[in-house]
This record gives structure tokens, sequence and C-alpha cells, in this order.
């Protein structure tokens, strides 16, 4: 028998769509484990009601759309299946910096949305046992599956190439600049802000370094070696940008929002082969993963900074624990 899933609504080269459905898709395919038939739908209008109810169950993400809303209450009409996945804890007030878009609504409105398609839907998908927690308020029925990276996927493949390839060519510069590299959207301006002081003194303090930041958070200051760019990256073009950090940090606020962070960024930077930095706040606590180091105080931030920053070998062997 062949399953047919469909998912709503996959922006194409987006993380969600990349990690929860394309690259398990590639693996299910290259290893077999069943003739799934997987379709992403972009537009409510693209499938009629007879099309939709040829599928045996459907995901929702992003649910906190008008537009997912409307879908969850069109498969629940049609009594077709469906589970609702969860990445961020949306259930919780978003922190002060983000800025949700037109047609949302206030806050109480898109959580409405969210616990009523709980509700409606058949089960629900997390990432993290915090979430999953909140959750089962409304749906009884949570998986928490954790984010995982599939380096046998060709993107993956080639990204690695690329970090090497990079750090072999550092090896042969007598001086490098060093790189401390972040990205993330708006809901991480107040994490970045947290250790913009370390930050900033150190960048004053040493001229081979650089801070690269991608993502349209907001960042108050400005310095000639710090690049900020907010284009909109897919998944495989931020993963290429990404390969030139030095250093990876992560730096997270206590706030009911990050205790549902998944640990995907640690994941990655991992992955890469760079030294990571991180504040162990929510899943982030029991956090033991190779060249990462957990700081908590501004201190901390700086003397681990300054550290890698002025240390080659210390990089190379955190890279590559």
């Amino acid at each position: 028998m062949t399953l047919k899933v469909g998912w709503f609504p996959s922006v194409e080269g987006g993380g969600c769509w990349w990690y929860r459905i394309q690259a398990p898709a590639f693996l299910l395919n290259q290893y077999q484990w069943g003739q799934h038939y997987v379709y992403r739908i972009f537009e409510q209008n693209w499938l009629t009601d007879e099309q939709l109810q040829d599928h045996h169950l459907m995901i929702l993400q992003r649910p906190a759309t008008p537009h997912t809303y409307y879908m969850a209450h069109r498969f629940h009409s049609l009594n077709i299946p469906f589970l609702v996945e969860l990445d961020d804890d949306l259930l919780s007030p978003l922190p002060k910096s983000f800025k949700l878009p037109a047609g949302y609504g206030p806050d109480h409105a898109y959580i409405e949305r969210i616990t009523e398609i709980l509700q409606l839907a058949q089960g629900a998908i997390v990432t993290s046992e915090n979430l999953a927690q909140k959750v089962k308020n409304y749906q009884p029925h949570v998986l928490i599956l954790p984010n995982a990276i599939p380096l046998e996927h060709p993107v993956w493949k080639d990204v690695l190439l690329q970090r090497k390839k990079r750090l072999a060519a550092i090896k042969e510069v007598k001086e490098p600049t060093v790189i401390i590299g972040y990205y993330g959207t708006q809901t991480h301006t107040e994490d970045l802000e947290s250790i913009l002081p370390p930050l900033m003194t150190l960048l004053h303090k040493y001229s081979h370094l650089y801070f690269y930041c991608l993502g349209d958070l907001s960042l108050p200051v400005r310095h000639p070696r710090i690049i900020h760019s907010k284009k909109t990256l897919y998944l495989y073009q931020l993963l290429d940008a990404i390969t030139v950090f030095d250093i990876g940090i992560n730096p997270l606020v206590e706030s009911d929002f990050n205790q549902s962070r998944s640990i995907l960024k640690l994941l990655e930077y991992s992955s890469l082969e760079i030294p990571t930095l991180y504040t162990p706040v929510g899943q982030y606590r029991s956090v033991r993963m190779q060249g990462s180091q957990p700081v908590n105080t501004l201190d901390e931030w700086y003397d681990a900074l300054e550290e890698l920053s002025c240390s080659p070998a210390l990089r190379e062997e955190r890279g590559q624990a």
C-alpha cells in the first residue's frame, strides 16, 4: 500500500520544509523504507476536495497563519486526518522584538487559532519535551521528534566539502581574519543584544575580528567590522553562508519562548565543525556536543570569545573534537 501524505503549507527551501519534509523524503527513498508518496501543497486552490481526500494524512506546518487555520477546517470538514507540526513555542507570548505579519492579528488571535487547530487535529508533532507538555493541554496525542542533520544528503555533503576547503585555505594565510558568526530572525533580537557588550569590546580591541550577522533581526550597534545581511536565504544558501564562520555563537535569554527552542542551530554548527559558544537555556542545558561550550555571564562570554579568537589551534581542536 502506498501511503499518501501531504504537507501544508511547505515553503520550499525553508528550514521547516527542508529538515522536516525534504530530508526525510530523501532518506525514505534512499533506503527504500516504504513507497511513500509525498505531495507538497503550496496554495489552497491547487487541489480539489476529491484530490485532498485521496491523501491518507495531511501535516500542517505554520499553524499560526490564517491560511493554515482555513485549511485545518477544510481537512476537518472532509474527514481527512491531519497532524500539526510545531518547532517553536507559539503558545507563549512571542519576544517583544518580533513583529507579526499583517493579517495575523494580536497575540491572543493567533494563539486561539493554534489551540483550535490542535483540538481539531488527530495529533501533534513537536521537537522538544517542554513544548510537548504545553501542546498536551490542547491535544493529547503528541509525538516528540527532535531535529536532526541529514549528513548523507547531497546538500549537506556539498556544504561540508566547502567548509573543509575553506579551513584548508585559511591555514595558508599568515594572519587570517577571524569571523564570529550568528544567524537568526526577529525572535532572536533580545538574545543577541544580551551579549553585545563583550562582543563590541573585543571588536574594538582586536583588528583581526569581524562579526557576521545573518537574518532580519534588529542590530542596534554599528562598527566597520560588523557585517549584517538581512537578505532572506533558503536553507542551502544559509548553510553555505555560515561555512565562513570561525566561531559560532548562540546566546539565549531566559524566557518562556526560549525554553522550547530546539538545538538545531547547535547541530548545524557542530556538523560544520564550527566551534560554538551558547547559553545553557531550555534544551541547551543538557547539551553535550563536540566543539561547543556553555557560557553564562558576560565575563564568561568575553573570556571564551577572546580565547577562541586568539587561538587558531584551539578553534581547530574544538571544531574537530
